[in-house]
């Protein structure tokens, strides 16, 4: 009883001592609140009067100088920078000021608050209010064993899923393993046959060479041949009258028993001498087919001379013909003439015929290089049949080889493959068994809760058996409580007083948060004088560019310059003023 009255008379201590230090941060606030106000008017004032001095002075210096006007408009301007720079300080300063009280005045109401619920803790309980904790407490221990058990029986259920889900997996990976065996068999019977088939592929030895002919050779005819050479000769046979000095014919055979044999071909020579090596029997066939059809060369010659002598004749022979030609001109010059036109054709027939032997020739040589194109292109292909059968059987080799080490890597996979599967399911059996041994023990331990459970309910009705008995000796202890509850009446009426206090000073506080409100309108104004200012200010820019293109340079009017050092005389008098009021303030 007597710690109650203590700690009663204590926070009512303290209560008084925290109203009366609001108090005086109420008065502190309302002087500095005060100070702001006879500040912000001396500067109204005075910035009233600086602007009536200023559009004074322009008004009586509207004909000065144009230097003078923008020498003192920029000191003006300097000034009024300053003077507005001054003001933003110590608009800052006030808003720091007001933000630190504010702080105070939220701490101190924080330790009100704090002060009020230690009052409320420290006040004495009755039997009842512990009666009524301890039943409290009794059903919180019920309602946490009924929590554990429902606990209980969840992770039961949970781990029943956990055991169906292993089981679940058990027959998935025996699936797997079935599935692999079937693979691995599949896989095993067709390196079988691919071996099986790598064996028939080493034991045939039937081989095919293919070789690229020219079938031109082998469809052309020999009837195309001989028209296609005499249609080239005929053109010149029209223009000659008897006998040819040199045709090329095909088989022709001379009515006389006087010609040149034909001139052998060395194509057909070797090819009748010597047989070539790394030639096929296909290639040869090919060969003696072509040289069948070959068009052979012939050269009819006159029996009495060579073709120079019919060109050029002897001298005496000339003489003689010369005079023969003499003769028949005389006798008939026209027979003459023909005959002479005929020569002519003659000769350009034989010139005709010597660039056609010389094609044919061009022809045979053609053909004799193709030829030993032809043999040296199946050498090659012989040599790459060689190779390529050399090749396809090492690849062979090879490929039985890497199918054997594949079949062996495999067959090594599957039985890594089959243990590690067996370790798996054998894993997975014994995690089954240690979580169906867990499962029995949850259901012990469940069945055990419900003992306990049992228990604690025949507790609680002893339980409330004491408590009916604590009711009628509560009964009794309410007469104690009366007195007790007269002293708590009293203690409540200062608590009451307390609070009273407590709601002035909040009252307070709302007044001051008004204040300080104005105060922040206050400045806002400031804010906004100034903002006009800084427009007066451009007006005068504007002005002074203005009068600098309306003036010239002028000549400095000394009477002017007098009055402008008494303005500055005057500006300087109220700077003096306003740095007196300053340090006063700061005093």
């Amino acid at each position: 009883m007597r710690m109650a009255v203590t700690t009663a008379a204590s926070t009512s201590s303290d209560i008084s001592g925290l109203a009366d230090q609001l108090v005086q941060k109420e008065i502190d606030y309302n002087e500095l609140q005060a100070l702001f106000t006879k500040y912000k008017l001396k500067q109204k004032v005075k910035y009233d009067k600086l602007r009536d001095e200023v559009l004074a002075y322009i008004k009586k210096t509207a004909t000065s100088s144009d230097k003078e006007n923008n020498a003192l408009l920029m000191i003006r301007v300097s000034e009024t920078e300053a003077k507005l720079e001054e003001a933003e300080r110590r608009n800052e300063a006030l808003n720091r000021e007001l933000q630190r009280r504010q702080t105070q005045i939220n701490d101190q109401t924080i330790l009100l608050k704090n002060l009020e619920d230690q009052v409320r803790a420290r006040r004495p309980m009755t039997e009842m209010e512990r009666s009524e904790r301890r039943r409290m407490n009794e059903l919180v221990d019920m309602e946490s064993v009924h929590a554990q058990m429902t606990y209980k029986d969840e992770r039961i259920i949970e781990l029943n899923n956990v055991i169906l889900d292993k089981e679940r997996q058990i027959l998935d990976l025996q699936e797997l393993v079935r599935e692999h065996d079937e693979v691995a068999s599949s896989k095993k019977q067709a390196m079988r046959l691919v071996q099986k088939r790598f064996e028939e592929l080493d034991s045939k030895t039937h081989r095919t060479i293919g070789t690229e002919t020219d079938f031109s050779l082998l469809n052309g005819s020999p009837s195309h041949a001989r028209s296609r050479h005499e249609g080239a000769s005929t053109s010149f046979s029209r223009a000659i009258r008897g006998t040819s000095p040199g045709r090329a014919v095909r088989g022709h055979q001379q009515s006389h028993g006087t010609s040149s044999p034909p001139p052998l071909d060395p194509s057909e020579d070797t090819l009748d001498d010597e047989d070539q090596p790394g030639t096929s029997n296909l290639v040869r066939r090919l060969m003696e087919e072509k040289r069948k059809k070959k068009l052979r060369v012939t050269f009819d010659l006159p029996a009495s001379g060579s073709l120079e002598s019919i060109l050029h004749p002897p001298s005496e022979k000339r003489k003689e013909e010369e005079k023969i030609e003499a003769i028949e001109k005389a006798v008939d010059p026209v027979n003459h003439e023909e005959r002479q036109r005929e020569i002519d054709e003659f000769a350009s027939a034989v010139q005709a015929l010597t660039t056609e032997n010389e094609r044919l020739r061009g022809v045979v040589d053609e053909q004799s290089t193709e030829l030993v194109e032809l043999r040296a292109n199946a050498s090659e292909a012989d040599n790459e049949a060689s190779r390529v059968q050399k090749e396809n059987k090492s690849a062979t080799a090879k490929a039985r080889v890497v199918a054997q080490a594949r079949i062996k890597d495999l067959e090594d996979k599957m039985a890594e493959l089959n243990k590690s599967l067996s370790t798996q399911i054998e894993s997975l059996q014994m995690e089954n068994e240690t979580l169906r041994s867990t499962r029995e023990w949850e259901i012990e331990e469940n069945a055990k809760m419900r003992q306990r459970l049992a228990k604690t309910l025949e507790k609680n009705n002893k339980l409330h058996g004491e408590v009916e008995a604590s009711l009628v000796t509560n009964c009794e202890l309410e007469t104690r409580m009366l007195a007790e509850q007269e002293v708590m009446q009293r203690m409540m009426e200062d608590l009451e007083d307390a609070e009273r206090i407590i709601v002035q000073q909040d009252d307070d506080k709302a007044q001051m948060a008004e204040d300080m409100e104005l105060m922040r309108g206050a400045i806002i104004a400031q804010e906004q004088f100034i903002e006009v200012l800084e427009a007066d200010i451009v007006i005068y820019e504007e002005h002074i560019g203005i009068l600098r293109e309306s003036l010239g340079a002028s000549k400095v009017d000394h009477r002017d310059l007098i009055r402008s050092k008494a303005f500055e005389a005057k500006l300087r008098a109220l700077e003096e003023e306003k740095q007196e009021i300053a340090r006063t303030r700061h005093a």
